[in-house]
């Protein structure tokens, strides 16, 4: 019994966790478009030397370090038997 219900809730879990995966992206996305505005505004107003594979460096590494984030998070059981419920 305990593994039917287990396997009708591993449906839930996945997408939860492709969920929570996107918002955590989301979040890099907007945590580095920050790191980036700081950026070339110091470049602008105090010429602060910036490469252009560092500028792509800080514009990807906040989406990949939140769906790392996202990916290594620990999904519960209990939060898809919530959301089902």
């Amino acid at each position: 019994m305990e593994r039917a219900i287990y396997e009708r809730l591993a449906q839930v879990r996945r997408r939860q966790r492709r969920l929570f995966i996107e918002r955590t992206a989301s979040a890099g996305l907007l945590v580095s478009s920050l790191a980036g505005l700081t950026l070339g505004i110091g470049r602008w107003l105090a010429d602060w030397p910036l490469a252009p594979w560092q500028a792509a460096f800080v514009f990807l590494a906040g989406p990949l370090l939140g769906a790392l984030v996202g990916a290594c998070w620990p999904q519960r059981w209990r939060a898809a038997a919530a959301a089902v419920d």
